[in-house]
């Protein structure tokens, strides 16, 4: 894995243009969104943290949330919000992809894998010129060659209605005839027409947000890594294993013979606790008593990692701004105080608010109508 300093403290400065695609690279190696999910995922106390970042995101969904979004997967509405929910929670940002119908006004709606998208560089007159999307932008011999045909980008967002005629025209111009009839031309500007995507970045001060984990990202790999030290040590070392010292065996039938009733003994599943050794007769030439056991204690210290896992939990939920008791409810620093329990969910409720406000105004206007997110707590709910 690349190293944290390169990751992060160098991130910014490889937010660059790729000077062959004009696209801007996300990271160093151009595989940050990738890193961020891994990162998470491995991680129970980030995975979790994101998890309730999400719900409390969605909340009970839009007010007309079972509307149908998109009719070619059949998405509604809330489908449509709890998967920018999921995009936010990893990489603070998501992807709309729209698409018009005659009349000009947007008739589906979708949320790309925010991996899978890159923007590319602004025109000389502010304009983006397109949104990227490949899933193999992390591949070290991956290069995006715009003029393919295979090529998959998309117009950036923009309503304006000569705008949307002049894109679906654009991607239509090969098959539209002289002869077409009106009804004919319109089918062919509607059906081949890619789309717009509106690129949602809760962090504009950067040309791609960083992930809330960002801050973390450390802790959050050190999780995940303490996790597999313990298990390592547990299923390979000296934990609960016993050491067999036996009087050297005559012959291999014997030695053999012996091995099978050390097994049976201690049964076929913990065979791989046990070391066994031969001995032969000692100093005194006096026999060494047939068979002797002995108890290799732990070399697994809890103690250890207790501190540190503590902190690393805690620096985790931080960089998420959620409380413990919202994720650990038995550890609560407040026991059972139910009030001061849910004046902790209603603030981080509250922090929320403006990212639901976002996703809010970009559904009504795609929408057409005004939408709002039910809150998961009740604002009455005192």
């Amino acid at each position: 894995m690349e190293i944290r300093s390169t990751l992060v403290e160098l991130f910014s400065r490889f937010i660059d243009v790729n000077e062959k695609t004009n696209i801007y690279n996300n990271g160093s190696d151009n595989n940050y969104p990738e890193r961020i999910e891994r990162v998470v995922n491995n991680s129970t106390t980030a995975k979790n943290a994101s998890n309730k970042m999400a719900s409390y995101i969605f909340g009970k969904g839009f007010t007309n949330g079972n509307e149908i979004a998109n009719k070619t997967k059949g998405l509604t509405y809330n489908d449509i919000l709890y998967l920018i929910s999921n995009s936010i929670k990893y990489h603070k940002g998501f992807y709309l992809h729209i698409t018009h119908g005659i009349d000009l006004l947007p008739n589906s709606i979708d949320v790309l894998p925010y991996k899978n998208c890159r923007i590319s560089k602004d025109d000389d007159f502010g304009n983006k010129n397109a949104i990227y999307y490949s899933e193999k932008w992390g591949e070290k011999k991956f290069s995006f060659n715009q003029k393919s045909k295979k090529a998959k980008w998309f117009y950036p967002y923009n309503d304006l209605k000569d705008v949307i005629v002049s894109q679906m025209e654009n991607d239509a111009k090969q098959l539209i005839k002289d002869d077409d009839t009106e009804v004919e031309r319109s089918k062919k500007l509607v059906e081949n027409y890619r789309g717009q995507v509106l690129f949602v970045n809760l962090e504009p001060e950067n040309i791609y947000p960083l992930a809330f984990i960002d801050s973390a990202y450390n802790d959050a790999d050190s999780e995940y890594r303490t996790s597999i030290y313990k298990n390592s040590n547990l299923r390979n070392g000296f934990i609960g294993k016993m050491v067999a010292t036996v009087l050297q065996s005559g012959s291999k039938k014997d030695k053999i013979d012996i091995e099978n009733n050390l097994s049976e003994l201690i049964g076929s599943e913990n065979t791989g606790n046990l070391l066994v050794f031969e001995s032969k007769l000692d100093q005194d030439n006096k026999l060494i008593p047939v068979i002797r056991f002995d108890e290799v204690k732990s070399n697994n210290n809890d103690k250890m990692f207790k501190y540190t896992e503590e902190s690393i939990k805690e620096s985790i939920l931080m960089s998420y701004g959620i409380h413990p008791s919202l994720i650990i409810p038995s550890n609560s620093l407040f026991g059972t105080n139910d009030s001061k329990i849910l004046e902790i969910k209603k603030d981080f409720q509250e922090s929320l608010h403006s990212i639901r406000t976002i996703i809010e105004m970009d559904i009504s206007k795609l929408y057409g109508k005004k939408v709002k997110i039910i809150k998961l707590i009740d604002d009455a709910n005192k």
